[in-house]
């Protein structure tokens, strides 16, 4: 193979360099929710310490990446200039993880439309989404799996299927691309898939307030560990967990 040019190897350079950080900051995540999950009571004073800590560890990593990505020029011209991308990304980023919070959805998915927005080109939006969705959707089977609400047969089957989409949608839509050198149809999978969601959480929570009436608009209690889990095959039991 040919010898790659200084401008490939400071790309690939940075890139790895993405990937490692990535993963670190990954781990870092997940060290966290096992600490809280396994080791701590829910609302005690050490719990939202490790809140604390966790908050302002990812916030302050955010900005130090934002800062030093704002001050590298782009590595080649096929390269993403974040000359003046980086710290609207952070701001963006923030605003939809609360709004993936409170809604209950992959905050890649809030993400998608907004890269698209930004000029982003839609292969790295793509990309960007399913990575920040299999980091979130991770993270989250962790939480859920501190508290012992992760039925087993259910998840291994959910992991499958959703993997098996995944890797069909990657090589045929990624084929298509590349034979057609149309980046468009991307950017309208995003769209669709944006749309449906929205479709999908509005005739839910309606269906909430159809069933629930008024008690669907009340909030529960965070530190409340008495948390009802609904068996797939069995009644509602309630269960003494540690929230994550």
């Amino acid at each position: 193979p040919a010898a790659m040019s200084s401008e490939e190897a400071e790309s690939l350079a940075r890139v790895r360099g993405a990937q490692i950080r990535l993963v670190c900051l990954w781990l870092f995540t997940c060290t966290i929710i096992v600490a809280k999950g396994m080791f701590l009571d829910i609302c005690s004073k050490q719990w939202w310490a490790v809140v604390a800590i966790a908050v302002t560890c990812l916030l302050g990593f955010a900005l130090h990446f934002a800062r030093e990505l704002s001050m590298r020029p782009a590595a080649s011209a096929e390269s993403l200039d974040f000359t003046h991308l980086a710290f609207p990304l952070v701001r963006w980023s923030f605003f939809a993880g609360i709004l993936a919070a409170l809604c209950g959805i992959g905050g890649g998915m809030v993400m998608g439309p907004i890269l698209v927005q930004l000029k982003v080109p839609p292969p790295v939006s793509s990309a960007t989404t399913a990575t920040t969705l299999l980091l979130i959707s991770s993270s989250t089977s962790l939480v859920y799996g501190c508290r012992g609400l992760v039925p087993l047969h259910y998840s291994c089957f959910l992991s499958l299927i959703t993997a098996c989409g995944a890797f069909t949608g990657k090589s045929v839509i990624g084929a298509w691309v590349k034979r057609t050198g149309r980046d468009s149809v991307i950017v309208w999978c995003l769209t669709g898939i944006t749309v449906m969601s929205t479709v999908l959480m509005g005739a839910l929570g309606l269906y909430r307030v159809l069933l629930l009436g008024k008690s669907a608009f009340l909030f529960s209690s965070l530190c409340n560990a008495d948390i009802p889990l609904h068996h797939l095959d069995g009644p509602t039991t309630g269960m003494k967990v540690h929230a994550a």
